[in-house]
């Protein structure tokens, strides 16, 4: 035997000795990697018909994903993602509510599918199960030998794509169905959610965050409108006979039974028009607090989240994200919402001004340009209001309305320069009466102006 020949066996030697497969090893088998034998290949369509019952989870024509290629990820990027599924939390409850669920019983761990979810929405932005399965067919050699899915010896994979479809069918439906555990845990698609949520937001982040906006992004169903009755004429009575009602009294328009019917507001690409999907509602972090009372901005951390149908009232929803997000920021006292939930008053501002929250609502823009002046307290003191924000009649002039043309950063300082002079409401009854704080009294300018109080 060469010396060249000795060296290679003993390194081989020592790696086994270490649990670890030799490198050379690991290069032959990443260059090997392979889809399974039995995942869905790309077939041209000769015909014009479209198939009117198409499969949802295999999109050949869908940018940046190859159906005949493995998506390769590195080593540290499964071991990242692995751990992170580990720090939500959320597979010992899973696993342990699956062992009774009727179904196959797993080859692959709730962990493994979770990871490969994950990396499949990271590396190509939706969740698809031949993405995943691309995806744990790319897996490093390393990783792919460790959870049992390539054989090191032979090189053989022991991965099939129907394994995956089928246990992650499972799971899907399980997290659909929702189950309560022996401690009262509600396991569900939600509660996943905001469980894997947590973790990415660092705490020194969270400690500090005072501020959040809320808004909802408008997702369309892949599935074909089958029923165009209006509404107005269900909620009359005038029910085709073909028709088939939710549970909240709504149509169901598709063959999707989760989505909803609604309608967006106007963007760039199209005007305002009605859609058949969900609305996805997030919690974005904008600002923190940093050292009592400096303010500044923070990188757009998502602290909750809930997607819902279409059709469901906007006001709980935001309620629901908004109670969500303080769970993981205790400090946060400051919602800036849209007209989508502000208009809510009875489902989301009002709930939301009696725990002590503070709105910055969306408003038109004839409404920006408009002071209206106001008396208010038992002494009927003069004041002024700005889109819902109470002044005091001695306020600088230039902070009274934001000077044309500002945007982004500087119309946020203006603001800022403006946060002084505000009445701050403290609490706000159920009869519609509220009870405010003078900036004076509050600490935040001095004055000698008789319109100081210590709450109305």
């Amino acid at each position: 035997m060469s010396s060249t020949a000795r060296a290679a066996r003993r390194r081989q030697d020592r790696y086994a000795e270490q649990g670890k497969l030799d490198p050379a090893r690991l290069y032959q088998l990443n260059a090997q990697r392979r889809l399974p034998a039995d995942y869905p290949s790309s077939v041209p369509h000769t015909d014009t018909d479209p198939d009117p019952n198409p499969d949802p989870d295999i999109d050949d024509e869908e940018e940046g994903i190859d159906p005949s290629v493995p998506i390769i990820t590195t080593e540290g990027q499964a071991r990242h993602m692995y751990e992170y599924v580990a720090r939500t939390g959320v597979v010992p409850h899973i696993d342990a509510m699956l062992r009774d669920h009727p179904g196959e019983q797993p080859v692959l761990s709730t962990r493994m599918i979770l990871t490969a979810m994950l990396l499949a929405i990271r590396l190509r932005g939706r969740y698809m199960r031949t993405v995943c399965c691309a995806v744990l067919a790319g897996l490093d050699a390393a990783v792919a030998v460790e959870w049992g899915l390539l054989d090191p010896d032979t090189g053989r994979s022991l991965l099939s794509y129907n394994m995956v479809a089928r246990q992650s069918k499972r799971l899907e439906t399980f997290l659909g169905e929702g189950a309560v555990t022996p401690d009262g845990t509600q396991i569900g698609l939600q509660w996943m959610v905001d469980h894997f949520l947590a973790p990415s937001v660092p705490k020194r982040v969270a400690r500090k965050v005072t501020e959040i906006a809320l808004d909802a992004t408008d997702y369309e169903t892949w599935a074909r409108t089958r029923d165009f009755t209006p509404q107005k004429e269900i909620d009359a009575g005038h029910i085709p006979p073909d028709t088939i009602l939710k549970p909240n009294g709504k149509t169901q328009r598709t063959d999707d039974t989760g989505a909803g019917h609604g309608r967006r507001s106007k963007k760039a690409k199209y005007q305002s028009e009605h859609f058949n999907g969900w609305w996805d509602t997030l919690a974005v972090a904008i600002r923190a607090v940093i050292g009592g009372k400096r303010r500044e901005y923070v990188p757009p951390y998502i602290l909750a989240m809930a997607v819902a149908p279409a059709d469901e009232e906007a006001g709980p929803i935001g309620y629901q994200v908004t109670v969500q997000a303080k769970r993981l920021a205790r400090k946060l006292k400051v919602v800036k919402a849209d007209q989508h939930y502000t208009r809510k008053n009875a489902t989301f501002v009002r709930p939301l001004r009696e725990q002590g929250w503070d709105l910055v609502m969306n408003q038109s823009v004839d409404e920006q340009k408009i002071v209206r002046p106001i008396t208010a307290g038992k002494h009927n003191t003069p004041l002024l209001v700005h889109c819902g924000t109470i002044l005091p009649v001695w306020t600088p002039e230039h902070l009274l309305l934001p000077p044309d043309g500002l945007s982004g950063a500087d119309l946020q300082e203006w603001y800022d320069r403006r946060e002084k002079y505000r009445w701050r409401v403290v609490q706000q009854f159920k009869n519609g009466r509220i009870k405010t704080i003078c900036p004076q009294c509050d600490g935040k300018v001095k004055s000698t102006a008789r319109t100081r109080n210590r709450g109305r």
